[in-house]
């Protein structure tokens, strides 16, 4: 009789492990509290947490659980066990894929993960749930095509976008949107002081170039009229006329 219950136990471990199917499987390990979840393109290890002191719950931060030998997120709750602690996802071939930490279902602190090949795809930062820290992001060559830093899910501060050639131009955020930077145009009207000043010096430069050229520049004085001496012999003709006259007075 004993016997027949150790056969009957097994046969029933058999046939709910062969309903799992090949695709999609999961085991609890309650000591360590970890789970292991396997689908058609990833292999899960993750640490859960089923106990019921968790913090208030955040109604804008999604929040990761393993229920049903799934693993699934929902924004603002959860139903099953919020994954807490090591988080690790590697792909078919047992390449890493995905490498983090959870704290009480959120995403918590540095996470990294890689492209198949193996390169580097991004490493970022989290704090509770959201993008907090510096971060940098890759291309399938594993060539660095971004680096910058997030402040509470938003990209801020100057970030580096980088070309192909290994470039990179420096691009400012805050809030997430791009800094814009507004050229200034100074309209004549807006200040006329200045405008003056600029305009009187344009004109004592023009004067100045004038003077180097050997031109001089044209005065009131210029226009003044010029005396024209009188013809000499006109005064002696006057003289030898009146001498004349006096001879014939008798003087």
């Amino acid at each position: 009789m004993h016997i027949n219950r150790i056969f009957f136990v097994a046969l029933l471990a058999a046939l709910i492990f062969q309903s799992c199917g090949n695709t999609r499987y999961s085991y609890k390990d309650i000591d360590k509290r970890k789970v292991l979840v396997k689908t058609d393109d990833d292999v899960i290890e993750a640490a859960v947490y089923d106990g019921f002191d968790t913090k208030k719950i955040l109604p804008d931060r999604n929040y990761y659980w393993f229920d049903h030998s799934m693993i699934m997120s929902t924004r603002g709750g959860f139903t099953g066990e919020l994954l807490h602690g090591d988080f690790l996802v590697q792909y078919r071939n047992y390449q890493i894929k995905e490498q983090g930490n959870f704290k009480y279902g959120l995403k918590h602190g540095n996470w990294k993960s890689w492209y198949e090949n193996g390169l580097p795809k991004n490493f970022v930062t989290y704090k509770k749930g959201l993008l907090h820290g510096s971060y940098t992001e890759f291309d399938i060559k594993g060539k660095k095509t971004e680096e910058g830093k997030n402040i509470k899910g938003l990209k801020s501060g100057t970030v580096k976008e980088y070309d192909a050639s290994g470039k990179y131009t420096k691009v400012v955020y805050k809030n997430g949107d791009k800094v814009v930077k507004k050229e200034k145009v100074e309209k004549a009207t807006e200040n006329p002081e200045r405008n003056a000043k600029n305009n009187t010096e344009v004109k004592a430069k023009s004067k100045s170039a004038k003077v180097e050229d050997g031109s001089k520049p044209s005065s009131s004085k210029d226009k003044s009229k010029v005396k024209v001496p009188t013809n000499q012999p006109a005064k002696e003709a006057k003289s030898a006329t009146k001498t004349d006259k006096n001879k014939k007075q008798g003087k």
